[in-house]
C-alpha cells in the first residue's frame, strides 16, 4: 500500500516539477498565432486544428440605473440594424423646504450633463436633443431594466443642436454668487441644453412651495425629465454621459434677486445622480441578424457582439476533451484568436474590448480562471487579453488555466460568451449584463466555422507527459 502511495506521490511532484520548469520559459510565437518574445519560445507541441463551435444569441436585459455611464442616441447600423437609447432622469432637490416662490426673476434655465468619454458614430454631424416631462414617477430605489418603455409629455420643454460632441474640452462657464462678483470658471466637459423659462416659471416659481418640502414630495410633484435624440434620415451617433457626480449633472436655475440698486444673479441646483438615471434601449435587428438568432444550429461566417443588452457569441469547444486521449499533458499556452470580420470597421469602428466569461451548471456568469481574481493563477487585465489589436484587426485571450481545468477533469465545460466592454470596466462585473451598457462599440466577428483564412481558432502549445 506504502508502495503505490508513494508512486503517486512521486508521480504528482515529478508534474508539479516539470510544470513549473515548462511555465518558466512560457512565451509564443507569431508562426502559430501566439504572441510570445524569441527568449521566451515554449518548447511543446502546437494544437490549432480544434474546433469552435459559435453562434449570435441575444444578450439578457439589464439594470440600467446604477450604469458608469448613460447612453443617448440612434445608430443606423448596414449590417445589425437599428439601435435607440432615450433617458429618463430625476431631480433632487438643492435643499429641503426650498422656497422658490421667493425668487424674483428667472435669468435661465440650464440642464447640465457631464460627458462619459464615449462618443461612437458619425462625428461632425447635426445631431438634436430634445427634454420632455415624465409622466410617471422615477424611483430611485427600484431597479429598471433597459428593456422599459417610460410614458413622458410629447411637449418639449428644452433642447440643443450639436454638430460635435466635445468630450475632453472643459467648458468656461459664469460663476454667479450672491453677494460676490461673478467670475468665469473652468469645469469638466459637459452638454448644456437650455430648459424653456416659461415652463420653469409654471413648474417652479409658481408651484405650492409645499411641493418643494423634501425630495419624496418633490419626486411626487415633479416626475422628473426624459431625453431623445431626434430623428434625422441616417442618424448614427450614441454619446455617453457620467452622470457619477451629482455636483456637476442636474437642472441650474439661474435667478436674479434685488436689494435697493445692488442686482445678484445666483442659481438653484436640483441634482442628477447615476441611481436616478435609467437608459430604455430598443434594438430593431436587420435581416441578416435576425437569421441567425432563428437558426442558432447553423452554420454563418459572421457572428455579432453588440453593447447595450443587444448581442453577445456563444463560444464552445465540443472535441477538447478528445485531447485527453493523449494521457497526461500540460497546457503551456492556450489562446483564443478572434479576428475581425473583413470591412466590418468601415461605418462603425470595432469594439476596444471584448470580455470572455463562461457559465455554470446553472447557466449563471462566471469568470474564468484565468481572470478571476480569487484564483491564485489569474492574470492581469492586459495579460487576460481582449483589447483590440488595430494593426492586426483581432482579439486574443489567454486561456491556458480554463482548458488545462478542463481537460484535467476540474471543470466541466459548459456555454462560454464573448461580448463587448467599457474600456476601463472594473473587473469585479465585466461579465455582468451591466457591464455592456456603459459603451456602444460594437463588433463583427469571423465565426469558428468562417471560411475565411482567418476564423476564429483556438492554439494550443501542450506538452505530454511520459510517466
Amino acid at each position: 500500500m506504502k508502495r503505490i502511495q508513494m508512486k503517486y506521490i512521486g508521480r504528482d511532484l515529478l508534474i508539479l516539477l516539470i510544470s513549473l520548469f515548462i511555465l518558466s520559459s512560457c512565451q509564443t510565437s507569431d508562426e502559430v498565432g501566439l504572441d510570445v518574445k524569441p527568449s521566451d519560445q515554449i518548447n511543446g507541441t502546437l494544437l490549432d486544428t480544434t474546433t469552435v463551435k459559435t453562434s449570435t444569441v441575444i444578450e439578457d436585459p439589464f439594470i440600467t440605473n446604477g450604469l458608469l455611464r448613460h447612453p443617448l442616441g440612434m445608430l443606423t447600423d448596414p449590417e445589425l440594424g437599428e439601435t435607440e437609447s432615450d433617458l429618463a432622469l430625476a431631480l433632487a432637490l438643492p435643499l429641503t423646504d426650498l422656497k422658490l416662490k421667493d425668487l424674483p426673476i428667472l435669468d435661465s434655465a440650464i440642464l447640465v450633463l457631464k460627458y462619459g468619454e464615449e462618443f461612437y458614430g458619425t462625428k461632425n454631424a447635426p445631431y438634436t436633443i430634445n427634454v420632455h416631462q415624465l409622466n410617471e414617477k422615477f424611483r430611485a430605489s427600484d431597479s429598471y431594466l433597459n428593456t422599459k418603455a417610460w410614458q413622458y409629455n410629447s411637449e418639449i420643454i428644452g433642447g440643443v443642436s450639436v454638430n460635435n460632441f466635445n468630450l475632453t474640452d472643459s467648458v468656461y462657464i459664469v460663476k454667479r454668487r450672491k453677494g460676490i462678483p461673478d467670475s468665469v470658471i473652468r469645469v469638466a466637459p459637459q452638454l448644456r441644453i437650455p430648459i424653456n423659462t416659461s415652463f420653469i416659471v409654471s413648474n417652479f416659481l409658481k408651484a405650492d412651495t409645499a411641493n418643494f418640502h423634501d425630495n419624496t414630495k418633490f419626486n411626487n410633484y415633479f416626475k422628473g425629465l426624459y431625453l431623445t435624440l431626434e430623428r434625422t434620415p441616417d442618424l448614427n451617433g450614441m454619446v455617453l454621459f457620467n452622470l457619477q457626480t451629482d455636483s456637476i449633472s442636474g437642472l441650474d436655475l439661474y435667478y436674479k434677486t434685488v436689494n435697493g440698486t445692488t442686482v445678484d444673479t445666483v442659481d438653484a441646483h436640483f441634482s442628477i445622480a447615476s441611481d436616478s438615471t435609467a437608459a430604455s434601449i430598443k434594438h430593431t435587428y436587420s435581416a441578416k441578424v435576425q437569421s441567425q438568432l432563428n437558426n442558432p444550429n447553423q452554420k454563418f461566417d459572421k457572428v455579432y457582439v453588440q453593447p447595450l443588452s443587444g448581442l453577445r457569441a456563444k463560444v464552445n469547444f465540443p472535441y477538447l476533451n478528445k485531447l485527453k486521449a493523449l494521457g497526461d499533458i500540460i497546457v503551456n499556452k492556450a489562446e483564443l484568436v478572434i479576428t475581425l470580420a473583413d470591412g466590418s470597421d468601415a461605418v462603425f469602428g470595432a469594439a476596444p474590448r471584448l470580455i470572455f466569461y463562461k457559465t455554470d451548471i446553472a447557466d449563471q456568469r462566471r469568470f474564468l480562471p484565468d481572470n478571476d481574481g480569487i484564483d491564485p493563477r489569474s492574470l492581469s487585465d492586459v495579460n487576460f487579453g481582449g483589447y483590440y489589436d488595430s494593426t492586426k484587426k483581432r482579439y486574443v485571450f489567454t486561456i491556458t488555466s480554463y482548458i488545462q481545468d478542463i481537460l484535467s477533469g476540474k471543470l466541466q465545460q459548459y456555454d462560454t460568451y464573448l461580448a463587448p466592454i467599457f474600456t476601463s470596466a472594473d473587473r469585479t462585473a465585466l461579465h455582468l449584463p451591466a457591464a455592456t451598457g456603459s459603451t456602444a462599440a460594437r463588433s463583427i466577428l469571423n465565426s469558428g466555422s468562417s471560411t475565411s483564412p482567418y476564423k476564429m481558432k483556438l492554439n494550443i502549445i501542450y506538452t505530454k507527459l511520459n510517466l
